[in-house]
């Protein structure tokens, strides 16, 4: 794990010492990241279930955290820096990111949020149960993917202007927002009928994101069902 950005809770975070420590922090880390997908809630489970999964114990909890909560923003900055360097990787390993076509960056887009909501499915639901209450401990998710899609949104208008016309990027990411929304639905139960594993969601989202873009999405295959967001 490179070094945590922990401004927001830095005040409940007394900071490793050594090596050791550090490994400690980290996998105490992972076992809260494992719960709260889990139990998708931050009072989900239990901090004896915690310093069981993480073989320590409740006095080392609090010799490092002030509270839960604080414990739980941890894990959200943790996954939020793994979900950045992934992507990071992504992009520089992967040359379709930088020269097209459109329909591919699509795809490359929406696999990012399909495999990350998938993989983090509990932590998101979490998240979202919590946004009601304004609570600026969830604040980072936000800046996060504004970030990602930072990233993501040059590539896509770059090769949507070449092959197609001349959308803005404002209006770019405002349909990658889209797709956003449709796997926050699914997330929330709020899509009925349709799971996040369904193995042809990856598939619909890109057909969908690439349609609103002016693209004919996969030619060669038969039109998938839409997806019920409501």
């Amino acid at each position: 794990m490179n070094a945590l950005t922990v401004t927001a809770v830095s005040d409940g975070l007394r900071p490793p010492r050594q090596g050791r420590s550090e490994a400690s922090l980290r996998t105490m880390l992972k076992a809260g990241q494992v719960l709260m997908n889990a139990s998708g809630s931050v009072t989900g489970f239990s901090l004896a279930e915690l310093t069981q999964a993480a073989s320590t114990s409740v006095g080392a909890f609090y010799a490092r955290f002030r509270d839960k909560e604080t414990f739980c923003a941890l894990v959200l900055d943790m996954t939020l820096a793994e979900l950045r360097g992934g992507l990071d990787a992504q992009m520089a390993s992967d040359p379709v990111w930088h020269d097209g076509p459109a329909h591919a960056i699509c795809e490359r887009i929406v696999g990012f949020y399909v495999d990350t909501f998938r993989k983090h499915a509990g932590l998101f639901a979490a998240y979202l149960r919590h946004v009601p209450t304004g609570d600026p401990i969830w604040q980072p998710i936000r800046e996060a993917n504004q970030r990602i899609l930072d990233l993501m949104v040059p590539c896509l208008a770059r090769q949507v202007r070449v092959e197609r016309a001349n959308w803005a990027d404002d209006e770019i990411r405002a349909v990658i927002k889209l797709v956003i929304s449709a796997l926050t639905s699914i997330v929330l139960d709020v899509a009925s009928g349709t799971s996040l594993h369904d193995p042809k969601l990856a598939h619909r989202l890109t057909r969908m994101l690439d349609r609103y873009l002016g693209g004919q999405g996969d030619p060669s295959s038969d039109a998938p069902e839409p997806i019920r967001m409501f």
